[in-house]
């Protein structure tokens, strides 16, 4: 599963991510096919914790799996969500984070400003920028919001069939881009969503700790 080469020289990594969802992993099994890397969800929300997120870590990082995590977003005060989100990766070593929004209405200009405390917080902390997670339809609801003020952020986008995907507007790009395409994996109890990136987990951390990228 880790690596499967693209139509020209282009290498493509291929990751999971996981969550509560996918119940208690058999990382035996998992590491027979082994991920380029495993993105798991930590928190969501302002108290919201994911109850598999710490076994997924240390299992992960046992088996020599580069580990990321991610944030579900909710409309609320970006410190508060920030402090949920640190609680649970500040013992983990993590490559990177999704920052994941997916609100099906369109968001407030403020928005985005407390999106902007939550990174600043969490980059004060462990030193990473997130990657930005969304699809096209969820980007436009932060049209109003100001979303290009988060457009120097990496790109992780959500495109639930096998095409080739178009970026989030104002992206020009993407870093990664998750399938939803209830595939079975040797390991997981649950069906998984794939994740893939012409990045290396090594590659796709330095452009999470370039402060130049910062909101």
């Amino acid at each position: 599963m880790s690596q499967m080469q693209n139509g020209g020289n282009n290498m493509m990594y291929t990751g999971l991510t996981v969550s509560h969802y996918n119940g208690v992993i058999d990382f035996k099994s998992l590491s027979k096919n082994r991920p380029a890397f495993i993105i798991a969800k930590a928190s969501e929300h302002d108290a919201l914790k994911d109850a598999y997120y710490r076994d997924n870590a240390s299992r992960s990082l046992e088996y020599g799996i580069p580990f990321g995590a991610y944030h579900f977003w909710r409309s609320k005060s970006g410190l508060s969500q920030a402090d949920n989100f640190l609680s649970m990766v500040k013992p983990t070593k993590i490559f990177t984070y999704w920052l994941d929004y997916e609100i099906k209405s369109a968001s407030p200009y403020d928005e985005v400003t407390q999106m902007i405390v939550f990174i600043h917080k969490v980059y004060e902390q462990v030193g990473l920028l997130p990657c930005f997670y969304t699809n096209r339809n969820f980007g436009a609801n932060l049209r109003k919001a100001g979303i290009e003020r988060l457009v120097s952020l990496p790109l992780a986008i959500a495109e639930y069939n096998w095409m080739f995907p178009k970026p989030v507007y104002p992206w020009l790009s993407w870093v990664m881009y998750q399938v939803c395409d209830n595939q079975s994996v040797p390991g997981l109890p649950s069906s998984a969503e794939i994740v893939y990136s012409y990045h290396s987990p090594d590659q796709i951390n330095t452009l999470c700790t370039d402060v130049s990228r910062m909101v």
